[in-house]
Formats: structure tokens, C-alpha cells, sequence
């Protein structure tokens, strides 16, 4: 999603730009013993979401969220640094890369933190299509209605485990078809009758007087849905202003869901209902003229601005034609959000359809291997760049004491898939790059992770060897050690479509009180935390990096280690 940029305070310090560096990163002779790593400098790997973003977009924002006022701290610091594998020089990889210090919030303590990004954007640049996209929607919408599915199973912690199907879930979806289905035909009818005017291949009766009724009616269809758009949108701004508003106060003022949240929910619920009838009388409208005639064209029902209770006055104001200053801004406005909607349905959740919809054999298997490829390798340079040592790289310590993943939306699906595989490396190394014990926190935030698993396990529900195999490479729901190593924090909103509590990488909760709630269980729970300010109904989804919560746990995540150890 597009997002949210926390504007800069004005009192701090510049940024100082320093010259290309070159630092040693290898998985070869790893470190065994103390001294095994920087006890003093964090890393922390941003994976941005879904959208267009541009080189540099998401680790700014962390570093302007580490720089909050009453946040003391030096300048920090950007470069390029060129990590270089002594063993294997062709492997060397260049990162950019913002070093700040960051003290505590009871300043106490201060760490160095070195923040790099996992920039994937490019990757999925005009690789998909819109029907692919409303492909996967209306299948993956079908799927989840399914009667069969009111629970289903998924492989965690050495046992197949039952999953309670969200009660919301067939209903979002149900809705979701609806207006997918809604908006197809909306355009569809569009395109048919500027066709048909513009090859004229309308051949019904006076083509001309058809015509201009055709146009009169679909007209008066598309102003109800432009009207009600508009309506729609002020409580959504009235929410986001009431939000700023608690952010401008200081502290920030604490935010529930109130009435400007519940009506701009209502006024999305009308937009909805309204896009939908639009799309049936539209659709029932032009294939009334197709198969009738004038006369009975002028019976149908259908929602005008005025009064046109007699079909005669109908019929004579449909006759004398439709104004194009009325035509053109009223089916200009539709057209525009038309345009936006394919838009956002491809450049958005194209992302999102590319690195998910792996269930079957397909054309993005490649780019989704890219982007795992990518993270991956970034995470390993990362977890094995070392500090210099005369003697040699078998005694050089870990330039980090501790690695905070952070990812945000479809970033954080990427984060976690690139986590599993650096600790699945790591076993295969004898675990001496120390991953699960050097991971300080695991924080995804407007994650649909819970969803992308309810869409995998739901594919095949008795394929049983299949999902055991799908989390055979997982180790954070294989391992129960490995798990409760890693302190894992989701951020999420109601008021956020994409995200939610992330329940399926935990035990089930009828499971957690057999057994009950025992340290063990306690301590592979996913610290599910929602944000009171990020209230405005679908963009609360780009909200997240502006409100205290995000900042809160990112600092948290950096002196959790001291807080440990103390």
C-alpha cells in the first residue's frame, strides 16, 4: 500500500552521507566461542509490502520513526556497504544502509542500530494481469465458502492441529465476490455501449432515440453511485482528521473505535450495496434495449435524481437526449475510479497473488523465487557479517549481537519465509550462525499471514502429507525450541481489511487450555497487539508508521536483549 510518511522534526540534526564501506560477510570458519559477537549494535531488516514503493522508502521511515521527538540521538549516518565473502569474493552483495543511535526510553541505555531494506518491488513490475488477479480472488473467495470448510487442518509444533474457519471470513469473502462480480459488469456495460455508439452497431428501432435513453438511464444509475461515493468519503476523511488530531497532541491521545469509525464503515457498507444495485440495474437495463424496444425500456424500473413516475415524460426526456456536460464529468468520474480500481487490483494485489498463490503450477513460480532468493541472501548477510579480527576469520565476532526482522503487509509473509529459511540454513550449519538465539524480535505489523495460511491449508483439505511437507520447512511452527527462542509481535487493526490477529501460528486455543497455558505454550504465543490509532477504515492498513505503537516496539525489540541480560 501507498505509504504513510511520518513528517521529519524540524530540530534534529542532518543526515551525514559517508562514502561506500566494505565489511566481511561469510558463512565459511564461523566464530565458535567468546568473543562471538558486537555486544553493543542491533540490525534491523525491513521488508516493505505491497505497491510501488521506491529504493530507500521503507528503511527511511524507520529511521524517521527512530527519530521521533524525544527520541535524543546522534545524526545517523547512510552508505552503501559492499559485504565480501573472503572465501568467495563472486558472492559479495551491496546493501544500503542507515546506522543511528538509539537510546531507551528511560534513557539509560543506548545502542547503535544498523537498518537495511529488502527491496523486492521491481520484481513483480508488470508481471501480472488483472484476469489473473480476479482469478485468484474469485477462487480463493469460492474456497473459503466452502460448507467442508468450517474448520481446517494445519501441520504445527509435530501434529496435525484443528483451526476454528473466523466467523467473518465467509462473509468478507461472500462480499467480496459480490462486488468483484459488481464492478466486472459495471464495466462491461461501459465498454459495450461506447462501443456500440462509437462503431454504431446499435440496430434497435430509432438508434438514435434509443440511444439517448440509453444513455439517460445509465446516466442517472452512474449519478446515484457518484453521489453516494462522495458521501461515503466524509466520514472516512472526518476519521482520518480525528486521527491526526490525536497524533498532534503530546503525548498522542489514545483512539477507539468511535462513531466516525462505525460511520465510515456504514458509508463503505452503502458504497458497497449502491455499486452492486448500480451493476444489476445496468445490467438489466441494457439487455432490456437489447432484447425490447423503446416502449418497454421506458417501464423499467429504475432510481432518478427526480420524479419520473409517468413512462410518457420518460420517455420524451429520454428522447430530446442527455447534455453532455452532463454525461461527460458523471461518466468521466466513473471511468477515472475505474481506472484507479485496476489499478490498485494490479500493482496491489498482483503482489500479493505473484508470491502466495503457490498451490498450483504457474507462470510466477519464477519471480516468487527471486524474491525469496533476495531476502534470504540479505538476511544471511546480514546474520553473518563480521567485525575486524587480526587473527584471522575463524576468530572475527558477529558485527551483531542481535538481528529485529521487521515486515510490513505482503512484506511480512516475505519477512517470515525468509526467517524460516536463514534458520533452516543455520541447522544445516550446526547452528553456529546462532539465528534463533541472535533473532531479538520477529515484528510484522498489517499482516495477512493468518489468510495466506487459511488459503494454502484450504486448497486440499485432506492432503494431509501435503501441508506436513509445507511446514516441514517452516522450523517457527516445526520446533517448539526454535519458536520460543524468537519473541514474535504482530500489530494489527480491526479496521484493517488485510491484517488480523495472527492466530494459526500458535496452538489452537482449546488445545492451550487442555493443556493449560503452560510455559512452554506460553512461550510460542504470538504477542498479538492492536493499534488504537490506526482507525480509518482500509487506509489504517498504510497507518501503522506513523503511530506511537510501531515506534514503541521497535524500540522495545532493540534494548530487549539488555532487558534480558539485566
Amino acid at each position: 500500500m501507498g505509504l504513510y510518511t511520518m513528517p521529519t522534526p524540524k530540530k534534529l540534526p542532518p543526515v551525514l552521507v559517508r562514502a561506500a564501506t566494505a565489511q566481511v560477510s561469510s558463512l565459511n570458519d564461523l566464530p565458535t566461542g567468546p568473543p562471538a559477537e558486537n555486544p553493543n549494535t542491533t540490525a534491523i531488516l525491513i521488508c516493505h509490502g505491497m505497491g510501488q514503493q521506491v529504493p530507500f522508502e521503507t528503511l527511511n521511515l524507520v529511521v524517521d520513526i527512530l527519530r521521533q521527538p524525544g527520541a535524543p540521538g546522534e545524526a545517523p549516518v547512510v552508505q552503501h556497504v559492499h559485504f565480501v565473502d573472503p572465501a568467495n569474493p563472486k558472492q559479495s552483495r551491496w546493501l544500503p544502509r542507515a546506522e543511528i543511535s538509539v537510546t531507551s526510553a528511560d534513557g539509560r541505555q543506548q545502542r547503535q542500530v544498523h537498518v537495511y531494506e529488502a527491496y523486492w518491488a521491481p520484481l513483480t513490475e508488470g508481471h501480472i494481469s488483472l484476469l489473473a488477479v480476479m482469478r485468484f480472488l474469485v477462487t480463493a473467495g469460492l474456497r473459503g465458502l466452502s460448507p467442508q470448510l468450517k474448520h481446517f487442518t494445519r501441520w504445527i509444533f509435530g501434529r496435525i492441529q484443528q483451526y476454528e474457519r473466523p466467523t467473518s471470513t465467509p462473509i468478507g469473502l461472500l462480499m467480496t465476490l459480490i462486488i468483484i462480480a459488481s464492478l466486472v459488469v459495471i464495466n462491461t456495460v461501459l465498454t459495450l455501449v461506447v462501443g456500440s455508439n462509437a462503431l454504431g452497431a446499435l440496430q434497435l428501432g430509432n438508434q438514435q432515440k434509443i440511444s439517448h435513453m440509453l444513455l439517460f438511464q445509465l446516466t442517472t444509475d452512474l449519478w446515484w453511485l457518484v453521489v453516494v461515493a462522495l458521501i461515503a468519503g466524509i466520514p472516512l476523511v472526518w476519521s482520518a482528521f480525528r486521527r491526526e488530531q490525536a497524533l498532534a497532541a503530546r503525548p498522542p491521545r489514545p483512539l477507539s473505535s468511535g462513531l466516525p469509525d462505525y460511520l465510515a464503515w456504514g458509508g463503505l457498507g452503502l458504497l458497497a450495496l449502491t455499486i452492486v444495485l448500480v451493476a444489476a440495474m445496468m445490467a438489466g437495463q441494457y439487455l432490456w434495449l437489447w432484447h425490447g424496444d423503446a416502449a418497454h425500456l421506458a417501464n423499467v424500473w429504475t432510481l432518478y435524481p427526480f420524479p419520473t413516475s409517468a413512462a410518457s415524460r420518460y420517455a420524451a426526456l429520454a428522447a430530446e437526449g442527455v447534455s453532455w456536460w452532463v454525461i461527460l464529468p458523471i461518466w468521466g468520474m466513473v471511468l477515472g475510479a475505474s481506472f484507479w480500481a485496476r489499478s490498485f487490483f494490479v500493482q496491489y494485489l498482483g503482489d500479493v497473488v505473484i508470491y502466495i498463490d503457490s498451490h498450483k503450477l504457474d507462470e510466477f513460480h519464477e519471480i516468487r523465487g527471486q524474491i525469496k532468493r533476495m531476502a534470504l541472501e540479505t538476511a544471511c548477510t546480514i546474520y553473518g557479517a563480521r567485525l575486524p579480527s587480526p587473527d584471522g576469520l575463524a576468530a572475527a565476532p558477529f558485527a551483531y549481537d542481535q538481528v529485529v526482522l521487521v515486515g510490513h503487509s505482503l512484506g511480512s509473509v516475505i519477512t517470515y519465509d525468509a526467517l524460516n529459511a536463514t534458520l533452516n540454513l543455520d541447522d544445516t550449519l550446526g547452528t553456529k550462525l546462532r539465528v534463533a538465539e541472535r533473532t531479538g524480535s520477529l515484528i510484522t505489523f498489517g499482516s495477512p499471514l493468518d489468510k495466506t495460511a487459511f488459503i494454502f491449508d484450504s486448497q486440499h483439505p485432506d492432503a494431509l502429507v501435503r501441508v506436513g511437507l509445507a511446514a516441514s520447512v517452516q522450523p517457527m511452527i516445526r520446533h517448539l525450541m526454535t519458536r520460543s527462542a524468537i519473541h514474535w509481535v504482530n500489530i494489527y487493526s480491526g479496521n484493517d481489511v488485510i491484517s488480523g490477529a495472527l492466530n494459526f501460528y500458535e496452538l489452537p486455543a482449546a488445545v492451550r487450555h487442555e493443556a493449560g497455558e503452560t510455559d512452554d505454550h506460553q512461550d510460542v504465543r504470538v504477542e498479538n497487539l492492536r493499534d488504537p490509532q490506526a482507525v480509518t477504515p482500509i487506509q489504517a492498513h498504510t497507518q501503522y508508521w506513523g503511530n506511537p505503537l510501531l515506534a514503541e516496539q521497535l524500540r522495545r525489540a532493540i534494548f530487549r536483549r539488555d532487558a534480558l541480560r539485566s
